[in-house]
């Protein structure tokens, strides 16, 4: 059986007035199969509760995507390798702010991550 697992990172309290999850994605992460952690300090998971909540679920792969090819992605996607996770990398599901960034941290997810997938390969994955 397939457990939808998504992992969301709230800046905010999402109640609080003025903050709310994009409305066409909200059934989806208010749904019980959505965990929300708390949000990250820095660019990685060190400082929330990433990686007890994946444990809590019986975790062990993760896919990556999101903003900030080089920094964000690439330093939850290390701290993860560092925990024991298996790690996929969706490169064009990331951005950078110039192609020789995102070019350096496609070569780093290559070099450290379990995989590194198109959107399309991920989704023939699942």
């Amino acid at each position: 059986m397939l457990l939808k697992l998504q992992v969301y990172q709230k800046q905010n309290d999402y109640t609080s007035v003025g903050a709310d999850w994009v409305p066409s994605l909200k059934p989806y992460i208010l749904a019980n199969q959505t965990i929300i952690a708390t949000a990250h300090k820095i660019a990685s998971p060190q400082t929330n509760d990433l990686v007890y909540q994946l444990r809590q679920h019986r975790k062990d792969k993760v896919i990556l995507g999101g903003v900030l090819s080089n920094i964000c992605v690439e330093s939850h996607m290390r701290d993860l390798i560092e925990n024991g996770f298996q790690t996929a990398v969706i490169y064009d599901a990331t951005a950078a702010i110039s192609e020789k960034d995102f070019q350096a941290a496609v070569t780093n997810y290559q070099a450290f991550s379990s995989a590194t997938w198109s959107t399309l390969q991920a989704i023939s994955q699942l």
